[in-house]
């Protein structure tokens, strides 16, 4: 793989979810290797398995292995220290991010209701992965 490519893995167990999210990465023209998955058991087993992914948009309601569960076992393992991990679920609970947060989750991104926010909140997450500095805030907005 290209060092200078991101790779981005979408863990989600809606498959309408997952199409939305690699045609949005597509109509952006960023060139990103981008791969899905449908829980988090199978992120941790392509996680022992593959390259490290520059990014992990892990979604929180999945069967098999929820996000959270998902988030703690990834961040028990100091080999994924560098994988940013921003959470991608349709409901936002301040009080559920902050324990996020707390878990080692990067960002937090509510899913987007309509295709245009989310080809722009997937670009904003995009250049926050491609600066150095820190985003100010856990929660990315367009």
């Amino acid at each position: 793989m290209d060092s200078t490519k991101k790779f981005i893995l979408l863990v989600d167990d809606d498959e309408d979810d997952r199409i939305f999210f690699q045609e949005a990465l597509d109509d952006l023209g960023n060139p990103v290797l981008f791969k899905s998955v449908e829980h988090g058991l199978d992120a941790i087993t392509k996680l022992e398995n593959e390259v490290l992914p520059t990014a992990i948009f892990l979604d929180l309601n999945m069967p098999v292995l929820d996000g959270h569960e998902c988030l703690k076992q990834i961040r028990s393992n100091t080999v994924y220290d560098d994988v940013k991990i921003i959470i991608y679920s349709t409901s936002y609970n301040p009080e559920v991010a902050e324990i996020l947060k707390k878990d080692g989750a990067n960002h937090y991104i509510r899913k987007p209701s309509n295709y245009s926010i989310l080809k722009n909140t997937i670009s904003t997450a995009l250049e926050i992965l491609s600066s150095n500095l820190q985003y100010q805030n856990f929660l990315i907005t367009t």
